[in-house]
């Protein structure tokens, strides 16, 4: 989420953390086991796979590095992709899109992360927990029967000032009955939904009624607490601006919403729930089952 926030009162409280590594050959605590070693059911799998591609993107030197693990790991996966190469201020940035078409298509759907992080911290929780989701999701669904076009894409550049998004919306075909961007995945136990604006009278106002319709029912369903916003720093926003139906989901912690542990050393792997990570996951998975 390309946003500072001020933290005050609670980094003085969180000054313990424990620090992500950053660079191979340093020394940290062992860890536990995430799940048992012995048949891991499918969620255990899952959880483990999420947390396994965190630690990579943690450790990942640079934004280049990360993006070279998130074709990786869909190279693994045996999925095709394609690069979307752009430049800004002699700097080169790529956007990574990969598809599952559809066996009879009903629907034209987008699921997006943004992959890259600031220098403070590693990037986990913003945004290395969306881009788990995303990865994790593909990984259960691209050998199931599916109705639905699907296109995944990671952007680059989101910290920036969510260039990579506004170039993959000022330079693409693609026509999406609805977008699904994730941001912040990892952490806390309520749902900020972003896809809409205030009025001068302060009443907000959604740009995609049905999207924030479908995301707040599914809240509901599953007893999470959820707030709606406006927000202008992650890539739902680009889309909205297009005129394309677009909604961020962004899960933050309902006892203490602001500010969160981004843009500074506690965006490391001490920060992440497991159980929030798994819950994200199959909450993206409700939307594409209910959309």
């Amino acid at each position: 989420m390309a946003k500072t926030y001020c933290f005050g009162l609670l980094a003085a409280a969180m000054m313990s953390y424990a620090a992500c590594p950053q660079r191979a050959g340093q020394v940290t605590e062992a860890q536990p086991p995430l799940v048992s070693q012995a048949s891991p059911s499918a969620s255990e799998s899952s959880s483990h796979y999420m947390y396994s591609t965190l630690e990579n993107l943690c450790n990942a030197e640079d934004n280049v590095v990360r993006g070279g693990l998130v074709i990786k790991e869909l190279v693994k996966m045996g999925m095709d992709y394609s690069v979307q190469l752009f430049e800004i201020s002699g700097n080169n940035y790529r956007n990574i899109i990969a598809k599952i078409d559809a066996d009879n298509e009903e629907h034209n759907l987008a699921f997006t992360a943004h992959y890259d992080r600031v220098d403070a911290g590693c990037g986990v929780v913003d945004n290395g927990s969306g881009v788990a989701v995303l990865l994790e999701m593909i990984r259960e669904i691209k050998e199931k029967p599916n109705n639905n076009d699907l296109t995944f894409i990671f952007f680059d550049a989101e910290e920036r000032g969510l260039w990579g998004s506004r170039h993959y919306v000022a330079n693409t075909d693609d026509t999406f009955e609805a977008v699904f961007n994730i941001d912040m995945a990892g952490y806390g136990d309520s749902l900020m939904i972003s896809g809409g604006v205030h009025n001068r009278r302060g009443e907000f106002i959604p740009t995609t009624e049905y999207l924030n319709n479908l995301i707040i029912e599914l809240c509901n369903e599953n007893s999470i607490p959820y707030i709606l916003t406006e927000d202008k720093w992650t890539d739902n926003v680009s889309f909205n601006a297009a005129g394309l139906p677009a909604a961020s989901v962004v899960r933050i912690n309902s006892a203490l919403p602001y500010p969160y542990p981004i843009h500074n050393e506690m965006d490391n792997m001490s920060i992440i729930d497991i159980d929030a990570l798994a819950s994200s996951k199959d909450f993206m998975l409700d939307i594409l089952r209910r959309y």
